[in-house]
């Protein structure tokens, strides 16, 4: 991904995501000691589909440099890829801002009626929709799966599973995501946002602890 003015470029070409509809902000201490927006990492490594052909591994999404308009539009991207294999998913809902956007608020108010049905609903506001089951079978229904596209990089905790374990990981209002993915969605993802922007997350911690030290080095906070 490349900024330009706002917008997304591809190969030099500007590109629109088309707009489908735990923890709570801490920073978490890394092994060195220090504070930052941890990653969680993915219940499992590595596994086949029931063909025995496509093996997904896991990602962190590196998003130095984004605004929050561009985790949001990639926060949706992940999730539309994993689309066919997710079996549930759930969001917490923090109190409602003023600043969100209309179709995000909108979004919230849903999720909310999910809240107050599978899952929890505080007094102060803050919510948990519970696990919410994908497949129309299990009483899933396409609405909320948008509503929880549209409102998920606003929450401070968002997680979609499949049949095997966690795909999606999303944390701090959009800023960490964790994705499992399998070639083929690799690709899809890549050509968006730029493959060097999905890391391994088995080489995300070290490339995290030498980007903040390159920071205090010349300055900055990390």
């Amino acid at each position: 991904m490349v900024r330009d003015g706002g917008e997304l470029v591809v190969d030099g070409k500007q590109a629109h995501l088309s707009q489908d509809h735990h923890t709570h902000g801490q920073k978490h201490t890394v092994p060195d000691g220090s504070e930052g927006h941890a990653f969680p990492p993915l219940l499992y490594k590595r596994w086949t589909d029931t063909s025995g052909v496509k093996v997904q591994q896991s990602y962190v999404v590196d998003s130095d440099g984004w605004d929050h308009a561009e985790l949001v539009e990639v926060c949706r991207l992940v999730l539309r890829v994993v689309r066919a294999g997710v079996a549930k998913y759930e969001t917490d809902l923090p109190v409602a801002d003023g600043e969100w956007p209309v179709e995000v608020a909108a979004a919230a108010e849903v999720l909310r009626g999910v809240a107050g049905r599978t899952g929890r609903v505080e007094k102060g506001g803050y919510a948990q929709t519970g696990l919410v089951r994908a497949d129309a079978a299990a009483g899933g229904n396409e609405e909320t799966w948008a509503a929880f596209v549209t409102f998920a990089p606003w929450a401070y905790d968002a997680g979609v599973w499949g049949e095997v374990g966690e795909l999606v990981s999303l944390s701090d209002e959009g800023r960490s995501i964790a994705v499992r993915l399998d070639g083929d969605q690799v690709e899809a993802v890549g050509r968006v946002i730029g493959a060097a922007r999905l890391v391994p997350e088995k080489e995300w911690r070290a490339v995290w602890k030498q980007r903040r030290r390159e920071r205090r080095s010349s300055g900055g906070d990390g």
